[in-house]
């Protein structure tokens, strides 16, 4: 019987032993353990201020342009000097050539008092702005041009050389103001398409002169100052005059 007793109380101590055993095994972690881990398998990603300011900082940057680089519109001018120091213009290049075209009135701190031709032969340019500096329109200035509708005239040009607006098809009108004291032989002549042709009396040329410096078609209109020398040459010639 003793035996018995015994067993029962060893087999008993062993399933007491074993429980505690495994209470001990499966004691789930603490909140801090937990914690730990979680933290170890986290990947940390930018917050969304963070995002927000580094794409602001990439739209504000604004690529650097060297100083050093050409403007494409950019004209050279070539150009002759006169002898009192000014000079005439005789050519421009540049990569692209605009409509209207502004003839300035320095280039290299030389002032400039005539265009000689300039706009020869010109298919591309549609108007061209002349500067208040000018003073002659020299030697087949305009010669031959086709693309020029307009010629804006800013000063009070002195003389006309030879030629200067010869065969140009594309002018309908022309004005100077006083101070226009010569015309040289063809100096306006057989322009296609010319309407009006606007003179001050300030010519100092008989009307005979005129006859070898001017020679116009039936189209153009002159309108000068009533009894001046352009009257007297339009009735002498037959060309259409009208008083202003």
């Amino acid at each position: 019987m003793k035996r018995i007793v015994v067993l029962i109380l060893a087999v008993t101590l062993m399933v007491m032993i074993v429980s505690c055993g495994k209470k001990e095994n499966d004691t789930p972690k603490t909140t801090e353990e937990t914690s730990v881990v979680s933290k170890e398998i986290k990947t940390e990603e930018p917050s969304t201020t963070e995002a927000e300011k580094v794409d602001e900082v990439t739209e504000n940057v604004t690529p650097e342009v060297p100083d050093s680089a050409p403007e494409k519109n950019d004209i050279k001018w070539e150009y002759t000097e006169l002898d009192d120091g000014t000079i005439s213009l005789y050519a421009y290049e540049t990569e692209e050539i605009p409509e209207i075209m502004e003839v300035p009135s320095t280039v290299d701190g030389k002032t400039v008092t005539e265009i000689s031709k300039l706009f020869l032969n010109e298919e591309n340019v549609k108007k061209v702005i002349l500067p208040e500096t000018l003073t002659h329109i020299g030697v087949e200035a305009f010669r031959g041009s086709v693309s020029i509708e307009e010629v804006e005239i800013n000063s009070a040009i002195e003389v006309i050389n030879a030629r200067a607006f010869y065969e140009c098809s594309g002018i309908r009108s022309l004005t100077f103001t006083d101070g226009l004291k010569k015309i040289d032989d063809a100096g306006i002549c057989m322009n296609k398409g010319l309407e009006e042709l606007h003179v001050p009396g300030s010519l100092e040329m008989s009307a005979d002169d005129l006859g070898h410096a001017i020679i116009l078609l039936p189209e153009t209109t002159i309108y000068a100052p009533s009894g001046s020398v352009w009257e007297t040459y339009a009735h002498n010639v037959g060309y259409s005059f009208a008083a202003e």
